[in-house]
């Protein structure tokens, strides 16, 4: 099952209480939404999350938020200064945070586990990032729009 959010804002008042979504969950194109909040109570998505080309979000802060069983994708979101996943330990897939433009802070302090590539690049106020546990992952390569640079799990 999937949940794609593309219904008008107005209407989520019950996303606050979600706790697991089984399958994908793809936020794509809300030209008005501003914040994921409503994510508060999420722990688990067990296939893809996808925020992508939402022009007017400002905030990603999904406080208990631990496990993605598939790729976690952060692209093209215009206004995006900071991604908050305090408790994300595991994502099975790919991590991708492409090209969001005013994105100045990943902070990810107990990611443990990439099952696949680690791609952090086109983010042009990031010059490095930092995961601190992070021990497993296929790849990992971060880079800006000026250079490019091999990150190191610490």
């Amino acid at each position: 099952m999937s949940v794609n959010v593309c219904v008008c804002v107005c209407v989520l008042d019950f996303l606050p209480q979600v706790k697991h979504i089984q399958g994908d969950l793809v936020i794509r194109g809300q030209h008005a939404l501003r914040s994921l909040a409503f994510f508060k109570e999420l722990a688990n998505v067990t296939g893809n999350l996808v925020i992508d080309a939402n022009d007017q979000v400002t905030s990603i802060e999904m406080p208990n938020l631990a496990a993605v069983g598939g790729n976690l994708v952060v692209t093209s979101n215009k206004l995006l200064p900071r991604l908050l996943l305090p408790r994300l330990a595991a994502v099975a897939g790919d991590l991708v945070i492409n090209t969001n433009d005013q994105l100045a802070a990943i902070y990810l302090p107990d990611l443990a586990r990439v099952g696949g590539a680690t791609r952090i690049k086109a983010n042009k106020l990031i010059p490095r990032v930092r995961i601190p546990l992070m021990t497993t992952t296929t790849s990992t390569s971060t880079s800006t729009s000026s250079t490019s640079s091999t990150a190191t799990p610490w």
